[in-house]
Parts: C-alpha cells; structure tokens; sequence
C-alpha cells in the first residue's frame, strides 16, 4: 500500500511539474507574468505574440495601424518627407509608433543587453512586413502593366492618366484582399535581398551585438529569403538618439559604405537584374528623419551595377 502512495505522489509531482513547465505556464517576455494561453481567433502573427507576451503588454502595443504619408509610413503629417522629394528608396513601413512603452522595450533590448527580446520585436515586424511586401507586389506589378502597355497606349490628358492610376491601384488593393495573394513563399521570390543597416565596430563590441541585424537574420530565417551583408559602416559617432535633426541628415551621408564582395554576389544571383533590376529590403529598428535609410539605400544604388528598387523596414516609426 505504501508503495502505491509513493507512486501516486510521484505522479502528482511530475503532473504539476509538467503543467508548470508547459508554454501556457512561461512567463511574459516584458513583464514577467503568466501567460494564458493563445487565443485562437487573433491574426496569425498575434497568436505568435501571445506565446512570448501577456495579454496586457500585447493591448500596450501601439500599432501603427493608420498611414498618413505612404511614402514613410507616418500616421500624421510629415514635414520630412514633403522637404525631400528625392530620396533613394522607394518607401517605408514601421510597426509601431515610438511611445514611451516601446522606448522603455528597445533600451532594454538595445542597451541593456535583452537579447530574449529579439524574437518579439522580430515578431512585431510582421504586420509591417506584410504591408511593404503588399505595396512592393502592386509596384512590381504596376510596373509590369505599364511596360507591356507602353506601345500600345493612346494619349491621354494628365486627369485621365491620374484618375486611371487611382484606379488601377484601388482595383489592385482589392483583389489583393480578395485573393489573399500574400504568402510567405510569394514574399521569398518578391524580395532578392534582405539587409540591415550595419554599427560600427566600436558600438558592436560594446553591445556585443547588432540590432538591426538581428532582426533582419530572424525574418529572412522566417520567410526563406536571402540575406546579405551589403552595408558596413565606416566611421563611428556617438548615438543617433543623441543627435539634434540637423546633425542626423548632415552625418549621415558619411556613415556608410558597401561590402564588395557581398553587392557582387548580389548582382550575380540574378541573370534578369540587368533589365528588371533587384528588389532589396533594408531593416532597421527605428525610422526617425530618414536620413539614415537614404544613406544606406543610395550607397547600395551606387555600388550596384544594375537598377534596384530599395524598400525600407522598420520597427518603430518616431
């Protein structure tokens, strides 16, 4: 008799051991407390959420739902982007707006050495990532219609052309949603390259890591798309984060350079790229004038030997 109470005790140790120990029992990334479990009616990314955060710290997130400039992805007006028309990248998209919860998330990740941090943040780049892939997709295919087109089109006076191209990209947007066309197979073929922008050495050793590296490794690890170390930086300053708007779009045109070797296989992999041109995907954890973004995308335009379309991902928008 007694060896059957043992027996059951064990069993009821080794029962409360593994409820304790299962994912619904891990403890929030951000905060520390109980997860409850995933909640299967949420989207797919959030679902993934709830695996690594609380309900609470998952409601604290302030996504970036609403686009005001469609060129870097504000939610309100954007005297940037109206004071520079020309720039070398094609747009941005961000996740999330720089409230004062996601700068306490970042500093931890970033400064404090939370590496634990990465997979969230990563994880949170997904809504983002879909909607830039979502654009570049209506791009390349807009793309595709007007050179098909070119030949045969008739004149057409500027309103007609502009109300046509509002249109078209109405019609595109909602046969997207229709069709579901989005997948992460799709987005593997769209985009030829994944970049990050790189930190200097001075700043790696006291880190021990890149963040935007990081990042950029997890979600091309996620979607099956190439990665490439394109981008090094050549100069070290102090932090971006301590610098006035002026000093940003001043420094930053000196900051970077391109890894030979790593733009020559590039431009390798691709036998089309001479006519059609490369589609590269530059990340990084915060968009703040852009000033950064234009300097690592006109850099990598420069070193290529064929045209390329450069699409900028970001975590946060400031």
């Amino acid at each position: 008799m007694m060896g059957t109470h043992v027996i059951a005790y064990v069993k009821d140790l080794s029962k409360q051991a593994l409820q304790w120990l299962s994912p619904r029992h891990a403890s929030c990334a951000v905060c520390g407390g109980l997860l409850r479990g995933v909640n299967a009616g949420t989207p797919s990314f959030a679902r993934e959420l709830e695996r690594m955060i609380c309900g609470a710290c998952l409601q604290a997130i302030p996504w970036l739902n609403r686009i005001t400039c469609r060129y870097c992805g504000r939610g309100i007006s954007c005297p940037d982007c109206s004071q520079h028309h020309e720039r070398s990248f094609r747009l941005n998209r961000s996740s999330v707006r720089y409230s004062p919860a996601m700068r306490e998330w970042l500093a931890r990740y970033k400064y404090r050495g939370d590496e634990a941090l990465a997979p969230l943040l990563a994880g949170m780049l997904e809504p983002a990532f879909r909607a830039i892939t979502h654009e570049a997709m209506r791009q390349a295919d807009a793309s595709k219609a007007r050179d098909a087109g070119r030949d045969r089109e008739k004149p057409r006076s500027a309103s007609v052309k502009g109300f046509m191209s509002r249109v078209w990209d109405r019609g595109y947007d909602v046969a997207l949603q229709m069709k579901e066309r989005y997948s992460s197979r799709e987005a593997s073929h769209l985009w030829h390259a994944i970049t990050y922008v790189p930190v200097s050495k001075e700043r790696a050793e006291e880190r021990g890591f890149n963040q935007a590296r990081q990042l950029a490794e997890l979600l091309a690890d996620r979607h099956g798309m190439p990665l490439y170390h394109l981008l090094r930086r050549i100069r070290h300053t102090k932090k971006m984060s301590f610098k006035t708007r002026a000093e940003r779009l001043r420094d930053a045109h000196t900051l970077f350079a391109v890894n030979e070797r790593q733009i020559q296989l590039l431009a390798g992999s691709r036998q089309d790229s001479a006519t059609s041109g490369l589609r590269i995907l530059l990340i990084d954890d915060i968009y703040t004038t852009g000033s950064t973004a234009s300097a690592c995308a006109d850099a990598m335009k420069k070193a290529l030997p064929c045209p390329a379309d450069i699409y900028i991902l970001t975590w946060a928008r400031s």
